[in-house]
């Protein structure tokens, strides 16, 4: 069969198993999104190595198996947002080091991502993971993104921004941090965003005071938003 696009959306199915798709070697999009996928089999993808999209939203998936994807080395756009995926581990997207370019990821349950969970994604440019449960981000966690443009962990629980929290987001543009509970951010907390960073939403946070070192590196910013913290003095 020379299918393309096969969308199976808004159906009852519960599982992807092993090979469901090998016979399949044309296919670039692939939509299951709405339905009730609660498990993925190891090699469920299996032999569809011209595949472009990938879509998973709103499903029931809790946990991503590592190498998953190893077959799917043209993939650049995955979503499994709005499922209920509680951490990411490492070697979750190994394989898509050379292609992948989206990866969407909110309104999920995730607490914790394994700090060698996006290692290698070098074309990686929007990431996000906003509205799930992440209240702490490890500090190379984004080291290898050196291509990501857009960063979103708004909605989340994040209290502190550490030093060096964003290393290695070298081509960052965008990154939005608003409605969390932020309520301190170290002076070195932006430090590689220097030259890169032209939009920064930290509104709706518990910020009640801003030390401006922590903002003066930001050589490019365009775009700061700062409104509904508690904030009652800039330093």
């Amino acid at each position: 069969v020379e299918l393309n696009s096969l969308s199976i959306l808004n159906n009852f199915i519960e599982c992807i198993q092993n090979n469901t798709f090998s016979d399949l070697k044309s296919l670039t999009i692939l939509n299951l999104d709405f339905n009730l996928i609660s498990a993925i089999e190891y090699e469920a993808f299996r032999g569809i190595r011209t595949l472009e999209m990938l879509l998973l939203e709103e499903n029931y998936l809790t946990t991503l198996h590592p190498n998953l994807f190893t077959d799917l080395n043209r993939l650049t756009h995955l979503s499994f947002a709005g499922n209920n995926l509680e951490s990411i581990r490492n070697e979750a997207f190994a394989g898509l080091t050379d292609c992948l370019e989206r990866l969407y990821l909110y309104n999920n349950e995730i607490r914790h991502v394994e700090s060698g969970a996006f290692e290698n994604l070098r074309k990686l440019s929007v990431l996000s993971l906003m509205r799930n449960r992440i209240s702490y981000l490890d500090i190379d966690l984004f080291l290898h993104l050196t291509n990501l443009q857009t960063l979103d962990l708004s909605s989340n629980l994040l209290e502190i921004l550490g030093n060096m929290v964003f290393s290695g987001l070298v081509m960052l543009n965008s990154l939005n941090l608003q409605n969390n509970m932020i309520k301190q951010i170290e002076p070195d907390a932006f430090r590689d965003l220097n030259s890169s960073l032209l939009f920064l939403d930290l509104q709706t946070n518990q910020l009640s005071s801003l030390r401006k070192e922590s903002f003066t590196n930001l050589a490019n910013l365009k775009e700061l938003h700062l409104s509904s913290n508690k904030l009652t003095e800039i330093t």
